[in-house]
């Protein structure tokens, strides 16, 4: 039976990644919408050159060579959906060949600031089956996964939101997905505690599996998810087999991508010290979007050659 109906509704903020958007994941709940592209422009989250010269001269023209537009790259967080930097990895085709292949759930593991965040925020791009299904995206990092029936009111509400209802139980969601798709996706799946996990995740993966394809689960971790299971002391075999997409690190052909998104000396110099970046970045996309977002603000800044392959061979990419 699904865990008992919670409490009246909680008045904490809920975890959807609205939060972490803002308007763009409030759209993403919305509905009868798919999100809309958020600024990769300027921002606290490291877009732009922060203070640094954007290339034009003393009489505001654009010095040649400069770049111009906002920095594309970004130090911290996940890439929005109008990040150029974004790079699509083996990953990416492979949960989109699991949900048209008929996956119920889906879990996208890789390691801390892997881009498993930013890959989870287009899981709707990759369901093309699903044209018009409702997409609810929560990082339950931000809910209250120490109290049950506060999860419960912050999960329900926020499943809700993304029909422009109101739920407050399971039948609820079953019943509105039945009559229209849903995609669910949980960020940081792992950082659920076992007493929330023990009533939320059986309860949940049967609703998954009555609906039959209607409602797709996607979630993300950082360990295999059999040791997930166990760390939420869960050994159901009821619980059947989930589906694991792994995302590694940047091939060179990513990597390349990525470098090509550099102006053009930033660019030339990035080529010629391929061996280095490679060698630093352990082929992370992390320290490499970090490198990059530099050698953009270095060569907007007027910054030479030399200074530009100095930046490069620094042992810190931040």
């Amino acid at each position: 039976m699904p865990p008992s109906e919670p409490a009246a509704s909680s008045s904490h903020t809920a975890g959807s990644l609205a939060a972490v958007l803002g308007t763009h994941a409030e759209a993403a709940c919305a509905p009868g919408t798919t999100p809309p592209s958020s600024s990769s422009g300027t921002g606290p989250q490291g877009h732009g050159a922060s203070g640094m010269s954007s290339g034009t001269g003393p009489a505001g023209h654009v010095a040649p060579g400069m770049p111009q537009g906002p920095n594309p790259f970004q130090k911290a967080g996940m890439l929005g959906l109008a990040a150029r930097s974004y790079v699509a990895r083996a990953a990416d085709a492979a949960l989109a060949e699991a949900l048209e292949g008929g996956a119920s759930v889906v879990v996208v593991r890789g390691d801390f600031s892997i881009g498993k965040s930013s890959l989870l925020l287009r899981a709707d791009r990759a369901w093309l089956g699903g044209a018009g299904a409702a997409v609810c995206l929560l990082d339950l990092q931000m809910m209250r996964v120490d109290d049950v029936n506060l999860f419960f009111d912050e999960f329900f509400a926020e499943v809700g939101r993304a029909y422009g209802q109101t739920f407050k139980t399971w039948r609820e969601v079953q019943t509105a997905a039945a009559q229209r798709p849903l995609l669910l996706t949980l960020d940081e799946f792992g950082g659920l505690t076992p007493e929330v996990a023990q009533r939320f995740v059986p309860a949940l993966y049967r609703v998954v599996s009555q609906l039959a394809g209607s409602l797709r689960l996607v979630v993300t971790t950082r360990d295999p998810i059999a040791e997930v299971l166990a760390s939420f002391e869960l050994s159901n075999p009821n619980l059947g087999d989930w589906l694991e997409v792994e995302l590694r690190p940047f091939t060179e052909a990513e990597l390349g991508q990525l470098l090509a998104l550099l102006p053009p000396r930033a660019r030339a110099v990035a080529e010629a010290e391929r061996a280095t970046i490679r060698e630093r970045t352990k082929m992370l996309p992390k320290p490499a979007q970090c490198l990059c977002f530099n050698l953009w603000k270095d060569e907007a800044a007027g910054a030479g050659d030399a200074d530009l392959a100095a930046r490069v061979r620094k042992k810190s990419y931040r």
